[in-house]
């Protein structure tokens, strides 16, 4: 049975360099889409930033009556923010509370904006909430959220009334004594759709967007203090927009990552590389999307682990005493910290 991660590089940077599907991945970002899993790992205050801005902690019942509690500030969904830049509207992190039992567990979070000036004005509020249950070796979660906005300009305006959206996730684990393979399945339905227009005319501009993707993760202990990963999925995307004309852009998807950790006295080293197909079904074409090599170190003492992804400028420049090139993100990609602390 495999007990390191749980307990040691819990955040994303760590994720992000062993595996491209991180809820087949004993992290703590698997608690943000099964809560009830909260219970497994131990109490403690994290925080990383990079690509992915995440901070938060996590308190375990030292009586295991009542669970445990979790709270996380995060960035908003990718799509969620690219559509409010594009409208000027300011964003603001996400908040959301977790309780889980080992069983059963939610989260319920939210956030929301408003500005305003003489000539124009912009609000948004998001809200989302999520339940998942496990069934043994079986897991589940379904989540939602509804996001609103509105943006004026003298008399122009933009606004939803209220867009949802969906996600289902199952996950089933199954473990021997020298490896564990993950099947998994994922899917959601996104509505980003708007309103445009001013008093006299109002345009529909409708954006929604399917997805689906099933695979599996496989884990290995070739060599005692290491491991060895392979991803493997099939994607489906389809996105329709009306907007005056209607248009549909259906994309299907063979991404493959293979990923390794070793450790070496507190010392944690991982590495992953990332490539996928996908084919565009409208044009037939085909095109190949390459994450390249990902490097990560991670420094672990008894309650306290410190590191994160390497810059691949760093990687494939060097320093700057040898290139005389600053990096513009420092050494690393991403850094995160985690401390494990003991219940009062």
């Amino acid at each position: 049975m495999f007990i390191l991660i749980p307990f040691l590089i819990s955040t994303y940077s760590g994720t992000i360099t062993t595996s491209q599907n991180f809820i087949t991945i004993d992290d703590i970002d698997r608690v943000f889409v099964f809560p009830s899993e909260i219970t497994e790992y131990p109490s403690q205050v994290f925080f990383e930033t990079g690509d992915f801005d995440n901070m938060g902690v996590f308190v375990q019942d030292p009586y295991m009556k009542i669970g445990a509690m979790g709270f996380l500030a995060s960035s908003l969904n990718d799509d969620v923010e690219s559509l409010l830049n594009s409208l000027s509207i300011k964003t603001a992190p996400i908040y959301r509370l977790f309780w889980g039992n080992g069983g059963i567990g939610f989260y319920l979070g939210g956030t929301k904006t408003a500005e305003s000036d003489e000539n124009q004005s912009g609000r948004f509020d998001y809200i989302t909430a999520g339940i998942s249950k496990r069934f043994r070796s079986l897991f589940f979660s379904f989540e939602v959220s509804r996001l609103t906005f509105d943006r004026s300009i003298t008399n122009t305006r933009t606004y939803s009334d209220g867009d949802y959206s969906y996600g289902v996730n199952l996950l089933y684990r199954k473990e021997t004594e020298f490896f564990e393979i993950t099947p998994f399945f994922t899917t959601g339905y996104t509505d980003l759709s708007r309103l445009e227009g001013d008093e006299f005319n109002v345009v529909e501009h409708g954006l929604t967007g399917f997805n689906a993707s099933a695979g599996f993760t496989i884990r290995a202990v070739p060599f005692e203090s290491s491991y060895i990963y392979l991803d493997v999925s099939a994607h489906y995307t389809r996105e329709h927009e009306t907007y005056y004309d209607t248009t549909d852009l259906t994309t299907y998807g063979l991404p493959v990552c293979v990923g390794m950790e070793v450790r070496k006295g507190r010392f944690i080293f991982r590495g992953a590389y990332k490539y996928g197909i996908f084919v565009d079904k409208e044009t037939s074409k085909a095109y190949r999307v390459e994450d390249n090599l990902k490097l990560g170190v991670f420094f672990s003492l008894e309650d306290l682990d410190i590191g994160g992804v390497l810059n691949n400028k760093l990687l494939t420049d060097g320093p700057y005493f040898i290139t005389g090139q600053s990096l513009s993100k420092g050494p690393f990609a991403e850094f995160s910290i985690v401390w494990r602390f003991r219940n009062l």
